[in-house]
């Protein structure tokens, strides 16, 4: 073996190890979307007003969840309050956005969704009875959210042929809010745990995910229960992937 190749073998071995420490990282933090499965369940009960407010102050709530696991350990709740709190330098889920984009948190893609979900949420927060499913400003806004929906839709059609089920159809506003709302999770829980880690080691984010079989559990599970909440919302059967029982030890 000549040197240069002994050279990339070692290189190789070491970027693997720091993959493995990512991986092993990610799988330290205790957050998953379990109780989005019961969340689900329960929209089904709940006005169309009632669905986005819910769902996107959930998606509020994850975002900052995760934002105070990548930072400093607070001391104290005190401590927490001088940053997260209301008039605090990140008291808005605005400034928290924009914070996890200008680290490298998140990609801009999760940047365009997450503000527009915040938008989304204060059109129907400050204009509850004059806004509706059909008003324009709520349609431009859900046109632009997660745009590539369809693909997903067939992506998991294609994987339930063989069990005669899929998609709901025909989508209704409330459908695709929903459908896109849940996705907005799962590509904001995935990249904001894992992208900040995959820097911190110097490491590409597609090592730590590219591969499902060999993803850290966490991720493996975070994806189990986004796909229970649409089978909840849009196929019609409760948690058929056992996702309610999955939550990291």
């Amino acid at each position: 073996m000549s040197h240069g190749e002994l050279r990339d073998k070692v290189a190789a071995s070491l970027y693997e190890a720091s993959v493995n420490t990512a991986k092993n990282k990610i799988d330290q933090f205790k957050i998953d979307a379990s109780d989005l499965l019961d969340l689900a369940t329960r929209l089904k009960g709940e006005s169309f007003l009632a669905t986005v407010i819910i769902l996107t102050s959930y998606i509020e709530e994850k975002t900052s969840d995760l934002l105070k696991i990548h930072l400093r350990t607070f001391g104290s709740k005190s401590d927490e309050e001088k940053i997260f709190g209301p008039m605090a330098p990140l008291g808005t889920f605005s400034s928290r956005i924009e914070l996890a984009y200008s680290l490298g948190w998140i990609e801009n893609r999760q940047r365009q969704d997450l503000h527009i979900i915040r938008k989304i949420r204060n059109l129907f927060a400050h204009e509850a009875f004059k806004v509706t499913e059909v008003s324009d400003r709520f349609l431009a806004y859900l046109k632009a959210l997660h745009p590539d929906f369809e693909g997903r839709i067939k992506i998991i059609d294609k994987a339930l042929i063989h069990g005669g089920k899929k998609i709901s159809a025909p989508f209704n506003r409330r459908d695709e809010f929903t459908f896109k709302a849940v996705w907005v999770v799962w590509d904001m829980l995935v990249t904001l745990l894992t992208l900040p880690v995959a820097k911190s080691m110097q490491v590409e984010m597609r090592s730590i995910v590219g591969n499902y079989d060999k993803q850290p559990e966490a991720i493996r599970i975070i994806t189990l229960q986004i796909v229970g909440a649409v089978f909840e919302l849009h196929v019609g059967d409760a948690d058929p992937t056992g996702a309610k029982a999955q939550k990291p030890d």
